[in-house]
């Protein structure tokens, strides 16, 4: 059972600073900084997805920018291609927290249901990541200090 201290970490690594600010440029490399970004807090959310705060910061924050993505995007079909499917599991992601944020008590097949779906889009994570780097994605870049 999470402690407060741990919900209050996981909160500080989930929550987004400027979340109102104006979106960058989309690029191959910030879809794969984008990409680690998630897989990281979703791992960390995967272990508490039962806080009510925890869902509220990942629906509202980190996981909108990725799911409302629709190709076809500016960064052309090949790309795109790769991006189909982390996109459809975030989106299910994203209706699963919409949906139990709606329960006033959550019961475990909710939560099984959201665990099932993080679940879900971390495994499309590798594949995608890899065909971003076919089509110019850096790993060994660093993201901006503003990013992080």
């Amino acid at each position: 059972m999470p402690t407060p201290d741990d919900i209050e970490k996981a909160l500080a690594a989930v929550a987004t600073e400027g979340a109102h600010e104006v979106p960058e440029p989309l690029t191959v490399q910030s879809i794969f900084w984008r990409l680690i970004d998630l897989d990281k807090k979703l791992r960390i959310f995967h272990r508490m997805a039962d806080n009510r705060d925890l869902q509220f910061e990942v629906m509202t924050y980190e996981l909108p920018s990725f799911a409302n993505l629709r190709p076809p995007t500016e960064l052309g079909v090949e790309v795109d291609r790769g991006l189909i499917k982390p996109i459809a599991a975030a989106t299910l992601l994203l209706k699963s927290l919409q949906r139990a944020q709606r329960i006033v008590v959550a019961e475990p097949h909710v939560l099984d249901d959201i665990q099932r779906c993080i679940d879900r889009f971390l495994q499309t994570l590798p594949h995608a990541r890899a065909h971003l780097q076919l089509h110019g994605a850096d790993p060994k870049l660093s993201p901006p200090a503003d990013e992080l």
